[in-house]
Order: structure tokens, then C-alpha cells, then sequence
């Protein structure tokens, strides 16, 4: 009982955490209601309060997902190379680790070229292939598996050229979720989006189509795309859009090296 008792109180204090935290968010977006916008700009958008009390009875907060163990992280990624964690692999007995490289096929956006096993010694330099697949065993009989990928530029600048102020910028965007339910319901993620990345809410982002795909185009490119009518050339139904003008060509025009990754929903 003591046990349960304890679980139970430290899960009260994580919700009561995020909670006050809520409740800090909210008098701070009651205080820049009025300073948001200026004068001369077109469209003010409401700064609503997540915690008014017209929604306040319709929020309900689920207990905390508890994520069971799986297997231990043997292998990890560090600039670039690949590293077996020695402490680990001793305490759980990993054996027969083996790795082998992928890359992506030419002109396919589902199709990879493996290489064959390899034993996996120390370290693995991912240099020259999109990643590395790696398995082996581990407690005389549990399979340890996972997958390391590697960003590999396509076209190398010299940036000496280039401004030495150049921040690395990260877009996260999180579909069919509202600002004010971020703000409830996922109050830790948004903590360390605000507070320990120093992360920029755009609060003039709105929703001016049905799905995802509108929405996002006009937040990449600055024009209105749909499948049905659109500002840019190209039918997305049917043709590709590299060309568009996507924001990130803006970075890759000052040597950065680009990435776009999405994540399916669960």
C-alpha cells in the first residue's frame, strides 16, 4: 500500500507541476494580450486564455503514459560515428553485434541499398551512407536491434563566405492541436520549447484549409496551395514540387545543410 500510496503522490505533484505551470503561462498571455500587436499590422488574431473558465469544465487530464522498457541503448551517435556503451554491453551481455549500412536509392523516396553484416568493433564512421542498421544479443538470449541514420549533405559549400552568426533553426510543428490545447495538455513540452530553447510561438499561424497539407505549404512557401487551385505552378496531385520555394532552399543558399523529417501519427 505504501508503494501504490507513493506512485500515486508523485503523479498528484507532476499534475499539480503542470498545473501551476498552466496557470503561469496564462497570466502571462493575459499581459501580452495588449502588446502583441502594433498599429500598423493587418490582421490581429485573438490571444485567447487557454484556463478561462468557459472550457476549464470541459478539461480532463488522463494519468501520465508509462513507457515500459524495451532494451538497453547499447549503441549511440555522436558526431557522426557510432559507439557501443562498453558499461552496458558488459552489465547485459551483449554479444554478436553486427551492423550494416543503408542508403538511399537514387530517385526513390521508398527504396534503400543495404550493405552486408558487418562485426561491429568500436566505433563505425557513418561517413558515406544515410545510416547504419545494427543488432546482436544480448542476456544469453534477448535480440538487441535499433537503426542510426546519418545526414549526408548533397552538395558540399565552403562556408567561409558566409556570415559567422549562423544559428542552427529548428521548425516543429505538431498537427491537430490548437495553441490553447498545447498549452493544457502538453504543458511540459511546451516548457522546454519556450524556456530551455528560447523557442518563438507563432501566434499569427492559422488554419485556412481542411488538412494538413494547405496549412503547411503556406507556412513553407508563402503562397495558398491546395490540389485544387494554387499560386505556385505544379499540381501536388500529380507532379513534384521541388522547385517550389520551399524556406529551407533560403538556408541551403548560405550553405546550410538541410533536413525535413515527420513523424506518424499514433
Amino acid at each position: 500500500m505504501g508503494v501504490s500510496y507513493l506512485i500515486r503522490s508523485l503523479r498528484r505533484d507532476e499534475r499539480h507541476a503542470d498545473v501551476e505551470y498552466g496557470k503561469y503561462l496564462s497570466d502571462m498571455i493575459k499581459q501580452t494580450i495588449e502588446s502583441t500587436y502594433s498599429s500598423e499590422q493587418t490582421c490581429h488574431f485573438p490571444i485567447l486564455d487557454p484556463f478561462d473558465s468557459s472550457i476549464t469544465k470541459f478539461i480532463q487530464h488522463p494519468e501520465p503514459l508509462r513507457c515500459h522498457f524495451k532494451q538497453p541503448k547499447f549503441t549511440f551517435t555522436k558526431l557522426n560515428k557510432v559507439y557501443i556503451d562498453k558499461e552496458l554491453a558488459q552489465k547485459f551481455q551483449l554479444e554478436k553485434l553486427t551492423y550494416r549500412t543503408f542508403l538511399r536509392a537514387n530517385g526513390s523516396d521508398s527504396s534503400v541499398l543495404l550493405g552486408t553484416w558487418k562485426i561491429f568493433d568500436d566505433v563505425v564512421d557513418l561517413k558515406g551512407s544515410n545510416g547504419i542498421v545494427v543488432r546482436g544479443r544480448y542476456n544469453g538470449s534477448f535480440t538487441y536491434s535499433n537503426v542510426h541514420a546519418s545526414v549526408v549533405p548533397k552538395f558540399r559549400k565552403s562556408i567561409a563566405n558566409y556570415s559567422k552568426i549562423r544559428p542552427s533553426v529548428l521548425i516543429i510543428g505538431i498537427d491537430s492541436i490548437s495553441r490553447s490545447n498545447a498549452v493544457r495538455n502538453l504543458p511540459q513540452s511546451y516548457r522546454y520549447l519556450m524556456d530551455e530553447l528560447g523557442g518563438w510561438e507563432m501566434r499569427g499561424y492559422a488554419k485556412i484549409d481542411d488538412n494538413t497539407f494547405p496549412n503547411i505549404l503556406a507556412l513553407l512557401t508563402g503562397y495558398k496551395v491546395n490540389v485544387k487551385t494554387s499560386e505556385l505552378p505544379l499540381n501536388p496531385a500529380r507532379d513534384f514540387v521541388d522547385e517550389w520555394p520551399f524556406i529551407w532552399k533560403n538556408f541551403s543558399q548560405q550553405g546550410y545543410t538541410t533536413l525535413l523529417a515527420g513523424k506518424p501519427c499514433l
